[in-house]
């Protein structure tokens, strides 16, 4: 990742997390009703990058969370990350309960993260 790319990717990522802290409702409608669980997961995951940036200029907690939160990740089954394109199907796959510690290691995540400089 270039220097100059680096504020935007970490913004994007950190907005990303915040998103996956919101309740089910109010991600589904953030995301406009559209894949939600499968963009929140990719988007999040994403970290690996930032994490992988010469750029980076997280601190060993903030990196340690990050990592945790992607880690979390990896074990949302599959089913949840089906094609959804209603409010309904959106919705239904974000009440899942292995959704909520996810929601809870998000927002310790972000509360974590600093504002990205640009």
């Amino acid at each position: 990742m270039r220097t100059d790319e680096y504020p935007t990717a970490y913004g994007t990522f950190r907005s990303a997390v915040e998103m996956l802290g919101l309740d089910p409702l109010d991600q589904c409608q953030a995301m406009g009703n559209y894949n939600v669980a499968w963009e929140l997961k990719d988007d999040v995951s994403a970290g690996s990058f930032i994490l992988a940036s010469p750029n980076c200029s997280l601190n060993a907690a903030q990196r340690k969370v990050v990592e945790e939160l992607i880690e979390v990740l990896k074990k949302i089954p599959d089913d949840l990350l089906r094609e959804a394109k209603s409010e309904a199907d959106n919705l239904e796959a974000m009440n899942h309960p292995a959704w909520m510690p996810i929601r809870a290691k998000a927002a310790q995540a972000f509360e974590l993260l600093p504002e990205p400089e640009f």
